[in-house]
């Protein structure tokens, strides 16, 4: 929570006044049109508004809209997968943070959207190579949870995630399961392609969107989820802006298709839920035991975090 904020308020009229403080520094023209926006988006949505904001009301869920008001906000905007109207984003918040509440204790909540959860350390030849469950700074239009992959602290690798039912994105079924609407590589620093590199040798040919891709499937594993589902490029929640659209770099098919997953529809794909090994025999000799390695050391990998995150879970 920032220095002197107060607590947040649950009637939406109050709420109003704390996100109009926080539409914005912009002054002039700029500064009145996000302002306006914002109340007109608020004053639209009050019926959702107010019951995104009962979804905290729980004393274990406080501390999260505490730390990030945006948490509050998700009917206001396209959120999770394009096309999600403001119903549906509700029901997705709820879907969300009621799991949390119903699955894992509230240290657990605490831990992950406060301090940040670690659920893996490992030392490499190219250093501590770390997975950590966050809040979703800077990614909350596109899931309530992140995924951090890091080196010696520095972010190798992200997925934005959110625990839904299938409903929300278009399929049949009543189970929750784990959606994947975003995933996003390093920055721009000169030396992350040789860092990549590095851990991709120290992880026996793992690269960094496997290894978080695997942490996916074993979150899905140890939290007893129905299935793993990703977004497709047309379904993101920025698809339908033709700007914003632009900013996309990442190609979603491209790569869920690497990783063996099928298209159920033009915005969704469904993921396999363990890691998927070549078989050896396949392979030129040369190539077998370093597949091997590679296979274990992924399915060690998977394994470790599925335990991990089970013991997030309440006793």
């Amino acid at each position: 929570m920032n220095a002197g904020s107060q607590p947040v308020p649950w009637d939406v009229a109050a709420y109003l006044e704390r996100i109009q403080a926080e539409a914005g520094d912009a002054t002039g023209w700029d500064g009145w049109r996000i302002r306006t926006k914002q109340r007109l988006r608020v004053w639209w949505f009050r019926a959702a508004l107010r019951g995104n904001l009962e979804v905290f009301a729980d004393p274990a869920l406080r501390p999260v809209l505490d730390q990030d008001l945006n948490h509050g906000q998700r009917v206001l905007r396209p959120y999770l997968i394009r096309g999600l109207k403001p119903a549906g984003r509700l029901l997705a918040v709820r879907d969300h943070f009621q799991f949390l509440l119903a699955h894992l204790s509230p240290q657990a909540i605490h831990q992950i959207y406060v301090e940040g959860a670690v659920l893996l350390r490992r030392e490499t030849p190219a250093g501590e190579v770390t997975l950590k469950l966050l809040p979703p700074t800077g990614l909350g239009r596109e899931g309530e949870l992140r995924i951090d992959l890091q080196v010696d602290g520095r972010t190798l690798h992200m997925l934005a995630v959110a625990v839904v039912s299938p409903q929300r994105l278009g399929l049949e079924g009543a189970e929750p399961v784990l959606w994947i609407g975003c995933s996003k590589g390093p920055g721009a620093e000169e030396d992350f392609p040789e860092l990549i590199k590095r851990v991709t040798k120290a992880m026996q040919g793992m690269r960094p969107k496997a290894l978080i891709l695997h942490a996916a499937q074993a979150l899905v594993a140890g939290w007893g989820l129905a299935g793993l589902y990703g977004v497709a490029n047309e379904g993101t929640v920025f698809a339908g802006y033709r700007d914003l659209k632009k900013r996309i770099k990442a190609d979603y098919d491209q790569f869920w298709q690497e990783y063996d997953a099928l298209p159920l529809s033009p915005h969704v794909y469904q993921l396999p839920l363990e890691p998927i090994a070549r078989d050896p025999a396949t392979l030129a000799s040369s190539k077998r035991s370093a597949a091997v390695r590679k296979a274990a050391t992924a399915r060690q990998w998977y394994d470790d975090l599925a335990r991990a995150a089970a013991e997030l879970q309440r006793k």
